[in-house]
């Protein structure tokens, strides 16, 4: 792994802004909703550019800014410009997942691209699951994970395929029938219970409502006790925002097995402050990564990997350089 370089979040940002009020565009009112967040939490954005563990991590961090600022500052219309994959990179990709033979049934383009071309639960062949591992794929979907964490894994490892929508799950057991993996049709949350899930939802977020499809939850840690499953060494989360909820419930997991962890990072506004905060809190030994995968605003992946080093930050040059980005 390459030295981290010393460049500081203030001239990144500095260096964006000027990019994007120098474009031919017109700037304009946009969503001004997610920026404003993050200005008003600009302490924790500043931090995670400072806890990610190298130089890769760092950039797309700074792409994947740079893409919301422009897209906020110029309108939909930019999105192809700023964007980490533009059309025609996408259109490659996509030609290739339509030329891909071992998937399952009942997928999408996006999913298979994610999935077997980027590798998307994979960073650098650093923090990524391993023959012999045991992996909770928490948000299944139909399969394609399920599929690869099994490959990967091979017949001394095992996988434990969450989904939380029964429809869905229905089809993964349709497309899953593999000696490593087993099946799970539980949301994975803080405790066990019952959530509902809207209709229309492919794997949506549950809703505070008692409409909608009722679902069993339950957390890892309590699914780890329940089934004395004697390690866990890989778990990702794709759960359509209650990642957070499932960080919660498998603590203690966490704490006791040291595993690996790939955590989607974009269905809320907060999750690039709440969930590296969560991770660490944990263990402050975790070394952080990120990943993005697809050419739209989803798909980025937060990974941990275990260290046996405390991840240290210089507070004051943190400080200073919040300040200094606070003048932009």
């Amino acid at each position: 792994m390459s030295e981290i370089s010393r460049d500081l979040f203030a001239d990144k940002i500095a260096n964006i802004l000027h990019d994007i009020t120098q474009d031919t565009f017109q700037l304009n009112v946009g969503r001004f909703d997610l920026i404003e967040y993050w200005g008003n939490h600009l302490h924790d954005i500043v931090k995670l550019y400072y806890l990610l563990n190298d130089n890769t991590s760092r950039e797309t961090y700074v792409k994947l800014l740079r893409f919301n600022f422009a897209v906020t500052l110029l309108g939909e219309r930019v999105k192809d410009k700023y964007a980490l994959y533009n059309t025609k990179i996408w259109n490659k990709l996509t030609e290739l997942a339509n030329k891909i033979q071992d998937h399952v049934q009942d997928d999408y383009i996006l999913d298979r691209i994610e999935t077997f071309i980027l590798e998307g639960y994979n960073y650098r062949d650093i923090c990524c699951p391993n023959h012999g591992d045991v992996v909770f794929d928490c948000g299944a979907y139909t399969g394609n994970t399920a599929l690869y964490f099994s490959k990967k894994v091979g017949s001394s490892g095992q996988v434990y395929a969450f989904e939380a929508m029964p429809n869905i799950y229905e089809i993964l057991c349709n497309n899953i029938s593999l000696d490593n993996v087993i099946k799970e049709n539980f949301a994975v949350s803080n405790k066990s219970g019952i959530l509902y899930f809207k209709y229309s939802a492919a794997g949506s977020c549950a809703i505070e409502s008692t409409n909608g499809v009722e679902v069993k939850s339950i957390s890892i840690d309590e699914y780890v006790e329940k089934y004395n499953i004697d390690k866990v060494d890989f778990i990702k989360m794709d759960i359509e925002g209650a990642e957070l909820s499932a960080l919660e419930g498998c603590t203690e997991t966490c704490r006791r097995f040291f595993p690996k962890l790939a955590i989607c990072v974009y269905h809320k506004f907060d999750d690039f402050i709440t969930i590296p905060n969560k991770i660490m809190s944990i263990n402050e030994n975790y070394k952080l990564y990120l990943k993005h995968n697809s050419s739209n605003f989803w798909e980025t992946v937060l990974f941990a990997l275990p260290s046996n080093e405390k991840t240290s930050l210089d507070l004051d040059l943190l400080e200073d350089d919040v300040n200094r980005t606070q003048l932009l």
